[in-house]
């Protein structure tokens, strides 16, 4: 009987350590790292009133969930997650484009043309593919 009782209480604490999908998940939202990166790039290069990061980082977050997704959706080949991210991604710059004022337009897609040319951090501070050159 004590032996049960030992190895009961062992089998729980290893169930209730254990990593992965089999441990439980807190409940409640945690803010997405990546989204708080993304935010205080932008915050430093476009002068973000606290209004415009209030607007900004649910957009942000929903962006960074939703990636986070696809890349934990084993299922996929790496074509096809690029393929869903990219859509995610143009969908979350038009509605954070639509929060700036002009001038901050410009300079937000002057941050997205050199992250496309390559060799800069993206807005969010993944560094871009760097461009390749034919026959090389």
């Amino acid at each position: 009987m004590k032996d049960q009782r030992i190895l009961a209480a062992l089998l729980a604490a290893f169930f209730v350590t254990l990593p992965g999908p089999l441990a439980q998940k807190p409940s409640g939202a945690k803010p997405v790292p990546h989204a708080d990166a993304h935010l205080a790039t932008l915050t430093t290069k476009l002068s973000l009133t606290p209004d415009e990061k209030g607007k900004i980082k649910p957009i942000l977050d929903n962006e960074s969930a939703k990636i986070d997704a696809l890349k934990m959706d084993k299922t996929l080949s790496d074509a096809n997650r690029k393929a869903k991210i990219k859509p995610i991604r143009d969908d979350a710059d038009k509605q954070i484009r639509a929060d700036l004022t002009p001038a901050q337009q410009k300079i937000y897609d002057s941050m997205s043309k050199k992250a496309e040319s390559g060799g800069t951090k993206k807005p969010g501070g993944k560094k871009a593919a760097p461009a390749t050159k034919p026959g090389a």
